[in-house]
């Protein structure tokens, strides 16, 4: 991994785990219990509200913290490794996979620490699941990777890739140039 790519992650951590405490506190979370308010970002639209979620998301593999830590874990050694490893990949691609592990730490620090993971930000006018920063980074990255993916990312262009002289002529003419496999005689 190059240096602003450590930066980057360990900024998006520090912001992820920042806002949490900062949330539990100015709501007033005591023994894992909001004992204050929620707060009204923009009324009606967005607000913070206190919500623990022992399981992925939308409440998929509830109550199973600790699976969800190994699973996030090794896919997030996984992902340093590729980093560390693959240096000639766009920067735009190899950012979207930096704010994924960045995300993903996020959430693994959370479970490792309580048993689960601290959500507060509370979309109110889609009644949406209460998630986090780190799922926002999760989604956002996840997102722009596959539309750089289907769009953007580009295979090998040299005039000579994908020729392989086992492979058969393309439809409609054949190698020797012609139409439909007819040859010479059937004209």
């Amino acid at each position: 991994m190059f240096i602003y790519e450590i930066i980057v992650v360990l900024a998006i951590l520090a912001m992820d785990i920042g806002s949490k405490y900062w949330v539990c506190s100015a709501l007033g979370v005591v023994n894992r219990v909001q004992t204050l308010d929620d707060i009204s970002v923009i009324k009606h639209i967005i607000s913070f509200s206190y919500s623990e979620n022992t399981g992925a998301s939308w409440g998929l593999f509830k109550d199973r913290a600790g699976m969800l830590a190994v699973a996030t874990a090794i896919a997030m050694v996984a992902l340093v490794v590729f980093l560390f490893f693959s240096k000639k990949e766009s920067k735009f691609f190899r950012i979207c996979l930096v704010m994924i592990l960045a995300g993903g730490l996020g959430n693994l620090y959370d479970r490792i620490v309580f048993g689960y993971v601290r959500d507060f930000i509370y979309t109110e006018f889609i009644n949406f699941p209460t998630y986090n920063l780190a799922d926002c980074f999760l989604t956002v990255s996840t997102v722009m990777l596959c539309v750089y993916a289907m769009f953007f990312m580009s295979g090998d262009k040299s005039p000579d890739s994908g020729k392989d002289e086992a492979s058969p002529p393309a439809y409609p003419s054949d190698a020797n140039g012609n139409l439909l496999g007819k040859n010479d005689s059937d004209k």
